[in-house]
């Protein structure tokens, strides 16, 4: 059975768990891979893409909720 709606879809109230919601795959590595690169382009692509990274992750809850 899958469920239609999971409550909390950015974790506040429950543990992390990336292989059950995918959501939470941005905190548990996505949002962190930026911090790896070593040369200067490499760390400035790595920080653009984070950013879009992070705007889709800060917005899409609010899509849930509106529908």
């Amino acid at each position: 059975m899958t469920e239609a709606f999971i409550p909390g879809p950015r974790a506040r109230q429950r543990p992390l768990d990336d292989t059950r919601y995918t959501l939470d795959h941005f905190q548990t590595k996505l949002l962190r891979l930026a911090d790896g690169f070593q040369t200067a382009e490499g760390a400035r692509r790595a920080a653009l893409r984070q950013q879009r990274l992070r705007n889709f992750y800060e917005a899409f809850p609010s899509d849930l909720e509106h529908g």
